[in-house]
């Protein structure tokens, strides 16, 4: 008896401690900004169970260039986020204006993530960026979900 109680004891923690592996995004329209190379960029992100696509500004001064507006795939392995661009927002005419580090592709460290909100980086140096991004409740919401 005193065997099963601890099989079950060891059980519970090691299900406890794998939760952290089990991380997602909650669906949403995120909106926020990045840092780059010392400037705060306007960024929005709609993420839901097919994955992930971005938003241009509509006028803000500093944000991405439109041809780096990327939609595909992403996923949480550990305490990174992985970006998996399907496709690109613009057509490919625009293409030198693609700065491939303002490009969500690849691994990114997470910060934090909660309900509400994440902040993922990559980089160093003058290569660095981080984003922190928020989920809007409001009326926008009722045309994501």
């Amino acid at each position: 008896m005193k065997n099963i109680w601890l099989s079950l004891l060891i059980l519970f923690f090691i299900s406890c401690s794998k939760e952290e592996s089990h991380r997602f995004i909650t669906n949403g329209f995120y909106i926020g900004y990045f840092e780059y190379q010392g400037l705060k960029y306007y960024s929005s992100i709609i993420i839901d169970e097919k994955g992930y696509s971005e938003g241009a500004s509509g006028g803000v001064i500093y944000q991405k260039n439109i041809p780096c507006l990327t939609e595909g795939r992403f996923l949480i392995y550990g305490d990174k986020l992985i970006f998996n661009p399907q496709k690109y927002l613009m057509d490919e005419s625009e293409v030198w204006k693609r700065n491939p580090d303002l490009i969500l592709n690849g691994a990114f460290n997470i910060m934090f993530l909660k309900s509400d909100s994440i902040s993922f980086s990559r980089g160093t140096g003058d290569k660095k960026i981080v984003y922190l991004l928020r989920r809007y409740i409001g009326r926008t919401e009722e045309y994501i979900n």
